[in-house]
């Protein structure tokens, strides 16, 4: 209570000077503070402790006398905002309406409260975290081979897909399909795979190109079957003859 009485003296000094003074019993408190006081219409008066308080006409009901006469506090103090503060973090930042509901519970009124709640709650570092927006992350130049005027399929990207059980007679064998999407049109060339090993990819590879097209480059993740595709399609080309192939070639 020192805290608060020390606060209001210092905010309302000239009300609680006003009414600490004896007067008579019919002299209304609106006309003993002066009109253009912010505390005027909350019928203001002092209780045994001299700590002002909201006036009113529900002194009879059966709530907590700080409910009925809620502490009076100015906007602008320190206690006000550690008060806010803490209403905040007391309804774990539930936003403007909340805090001001848990204030005014906890038997405090603070002049132009909601306005000062507002102004807490917009600069509390919590909720703008949690309400702001996400931000849309800006992307980075297209690769070379998403741009050039080639025909479809020349710059292809592969992956596998699956399994799906199939029948083969009786039984039931599991097979993987093999999506090809061409890199500058996005269309696509779908083959199926045996099995996830080497061979099996190489078969789908050569059966695509030969309806396709000689591939210029093809994108894939690091998954082993695709690594030890291109180490064999690089040791067949380090075998090729050259010289045969370039006759040939040529005629």
């Amino acid at each position: 209570m020192m805290i608060m009485r020390l606060v209001q003296e210092e905010a309302f000094s000239e009300e609680i000077e006003a009414l600490s003074k004896p007067v008579d019993s019919g002299v209304k408190t609106k006309s003993r503070i002066k009109r253009m006081s912010s505390i005027i219409r909350l019928d203001p008066f002092l209780d045994k402790n001299n700590v002002l308080r909201v006036g009113g006409r529900i002194g009879k009901t059966e709530m907590e006398d700080d409910l009925k006469h809620p502490i009076i506090l100015p906007r602008k103090s320190h206690v006000t905002e550690l008060l806010i503060s803490h209403s905040h973090d007391k309804t774990h930042h539930q936003g403007r309406n909340m805090t001001t509901n848990e204030i005014r519970r906890s038997g405090f009124w603070i002049i132009s409260c909601s306005s000062a709640v507002y102004s807490f709650v917009s600069n509390c570092v919590t909720c703008r975290k949690r309400r702001s927006e996400p931000q849309v992350q800006k992307m980075s130049e297209l690769p070379f081979d998403r741009l050039q005027p080639e025909p479809p399929f020349t710059y292809s990207g592969v992956d596998f897909f699956g399994p799906f059980i199939v029948k083969e007679g009786r039984k039931e064998m599991k097979r993987w399909g093999v999506i090809f999407t061409c890199m500058a049109s996005r269309a696509v060339h779908l083959e199926t795979a045996n099995s996830l090993d080497t061979s099996s990819f190489i078969n789908a590879l050569r059966r695509f190109m030969s309806v396709r097209g000689t591939v210029r480059q093809l994108r894939s993740d690091r998954e082993q079957k695709f690594i030890g595709a291109k180490r064999e399609l690089r040791e067949a080309v380090e075998e090729m003859d050259d010289d045969h192939l370039k006759h040939y070639l040529s005629d």
